[in-house]
């Protein structure tokens, strides 16, 4: 009896404990000031110059062609983990939802924005390779191509 109230007591403690630490983990979360979408920008771009060796000249062009583009390429970036819980998996399963109950009319205009999106991903990547090296750029698309490949899969993996 006593060897079973010790465990008890212990598993009960190990219990309270990590409620707390999941608490505190998340108020820090919550605590964590949000970036405008000027500081979202200048990191989006100090990261890219940074993986692509980019200079000084460079790094300012970039900075430019981001913010003409912010708009409408980088328009959820602040917006990420925002629905769902810490790994996704309930935005995707919200969205997928939201797709199944999607009139016909709203497919289309999703479709056109999509194509949209392509048009200026198109224009997007043309100033990019005016700004970039060949090697630089070269080096970008191998990037992306990865990036889309995961993305795709992602999907894939999860029954779509």
């Amino acid at each position: 009896k006593r060897n079973m109230k010790k465990i008890f007591l212990t598993l009960a403690a190990a219990v309270l404990l990590s409620a707390s630490a999941i608490a505190q983990d998340d108020n820090r979360r919550q605590q964590r000031p949000r970036m405008d979408r000027t500081e979202m920008l200048k990191m989006r771009t100090e990261q890219t110059a940074k993986q692509y060796n980019l200079d000084e000249t460079q790094t300012a062009k970039l900075l430019e062609l981001n913010t003409k583009y912010a708009d409408t390429m980088f328009r959820g970036m602040g917006q990420m983990g925002q629905r769902g819980n810490r790994n996704g998996q309930g935005m995707r399963q919200e969205l997928r939802t939201e797709r199944r109950q999607m009139t016909d009319e709203q497919r289309a205009e999703m479709q056109k924005r999509r194509e949209e999106m392509q048009k200026q991903m198109e224009a997007y990547n043309t100033e990019l390779k005016s700004i970039m090296t060949e090697e630089q750029y070269s080096k970008y698309q191998e990037d992306q191509k990865k990036r889309m490949q995961r993305f795709g899969n992602r999907g894939q993996r999860r029954g779509n």
